[in-house]
């Protein structure tokens, strides 16, 4: 008789044990699922800062060049026809890292990016998402 209530004893034990592991696994997931987003979120955002600084590097230059381009033609009555090119090409980087750093582009490569993991049949190296996709739609919605 003692015999057995030491067994459900431990049975319960062993099951309580297991519910908690169980439990913990789950905590430590969801804690790693939360500590990846903020990394993502930190990267995101640091590279967002490195675009920003690197469009008013690339917006200095485009201006000293356009005011150099200016006092050129002033001196010189014209300005040769070979350096439209170079300036309208170099006008078209400093757009592209503005639309990066302050424009909409940020949330177009995040739609996009969406999409690929979401919308795609294909399978990618990079998807599914670790653990479940289920764990980044609850991680979307914090």
């Amino acid at each position: 008789m003692g015999n057995t209530i030491s067994n459900n004893v431990a049975e319960v034990l062993v099951s309580k044990q297991k519910e908690m592991q169980t439990e913990m696994m789950k905590k430590q997931q969801d804690m790693q699922l939360r500590l990846g987003e903020r990394q993502r979120r930190m990267m995101v955002t640091q590279m967002l800062a490195q675009q920003r600084e690197t469009f008013w590097w690339l917006s200095g230059a485009y201006g000293t060049i356009l005011t150099g381009v200016v006092a050129f033609a002033k001196v010189k009555g014209g300005v040769p026809k070979a350096v439209f090119g170079p300036l309208a090409l170099y006008g078209v980087v400093v757009g592209y890292f503005w639309d990066m750093a302050y424009g909409t582009k940020m949330e177009r490569i995040n739609k996009m990016m969406n999409d690929i993991l979401t919308k795609e049949k294909e399978e990618h190296w990079f998807a599914p998402l670790t653990p479940s996709d289920n764990d980044v739609v609850k991680i979307r919605k914090w």
